[in-house]
């Protein structure tokens, strides 16, 4: 009878370990990406690259770029055309593992150039000095 149980409990943690095996070879899911920019004014076009690890070919994606808009696709790109901070989330989900990573991409308001000049009119050659009024 002990033999038996020894056999059973061997038979029992191979069985084990073959079902288990797949789920302890899966690497661990880690949500990552790169954006081409990650500031400059409006309106900034915006290229994100999924640099994530540990995912199969059935991954999916899911991102927010804090615009209203989202995209599933590993690889989008985003429009943004309001100045402010802007969190980007991407979510990867791939089997029953989930991960995500946010960053922020910086919309700044595009500069606006003013300047005087000294005379507008006259014969060749014409002196003008220009006589910046932007302010910074």
């Amino acid at each position: 009878m002990i033999f038996y149980f020894r056999n059973l409990i061997r038979c029992l943690s191979v069985v084990c370990l073959i079902l288990l095996l797949p789920a302890l070879s899966r690497a661990q899911l880690k949500a990552d990406f790169t954006s081409d920019k990650t500031g400059g004014c409006a309106p900034l076009v915006v290229a994100f690259t999924n640099t994530s690890t540990g995912l199969s070919a059935s991954a999916s994606f899911e991102w927010q770029f804090g615009n209203n808009n989202k995209a599933a696709i590993a690889n989008p790109s985003s429009v943004f055309t309001d100045t402010g901070a802007y969190t980007v989330t991407l979510t990867v989900r791939d089997g029953g593992q989930t991960s995500s990573i946010t960053k922020k991409i910086n919309v700044y308001k595009p500069p606006v150039v003013d300047f005087e000049l000294s005379a507008t009119k006259g014969c060749f050659p014409l002196e003008v000095e220009f006589t910046a009024k932007t302010l910074a």
